[in-house]
């Protein structure tokens, strides 16, 4: 009791450095959560999209296209792997744990509204976590050529 009634000031310190890092942290992992995957309306029916989508990833020079089948559910849902081997070499052989990451995932689904809607990592965010040369090539190269495959798709 003592030291608390001598070091009024130290004991305040001390709470409000605990509950400011307990705060920030708590704060960073709601909005990590509800920010580390995008989910974009789609302008096109579920069927078009799944049919564009493909198409328009195909057509950027450099990418390929394929349809995942992991057990789906049942329903409207389908789920395509996008790779490039122009930048997946240079990231596999600097920073081979960005292998996690690699093929880049889009879902593709309808919702109980009707709507379709394209769902995948938001990867602009990642990699300014995650930093250096991946940070760089996703930022300067995979981020614009996907709003590409994207285009006409989403809603803007």
């Amino acid at each position: 009791m003592k030291f608390i009634e001598r070091h009024v000031r130290l004991v305040f310190f001390g709470l409000g450095l605990f509950w400011g890092i307990a705060l920030t942290f708590t704060g960073g992992v709601l909005f990590l959560r509800a920010s580390l995957i995008r989910e974009i309306p789609g302008s096109l029916s579920y069927e078009k999209t799944v049919e564009e989508f493909p198409r328009n990833a195909s057509a950027v020079p450099g990418w390929t296209v394929r349809t995942q089948k992991c057990g789906l559910p049942a329903g409207k849902i389908a789920v395509f792997e996008l790779c490039s081997r122009k930048y997946a070499a240079p990231l596999l052989t600097t920073d081979p744990e960005i292998g996690c990451l690699i093929p880049c995932r889009t879902a593709i689904y309808e919702k109980q509204d009707g709507k379709t809607y394209l769902a995948m990592l938001n990867t602009s965010l990642l990699m300014r976590l995650i930093g250096g040369i991946p940070g760089e090539v996703f930022r300067r190269n995979i981020l614009p050529e996907q709003e590409k495959m994207l285009e006409g798709i989403v809603e803007k």
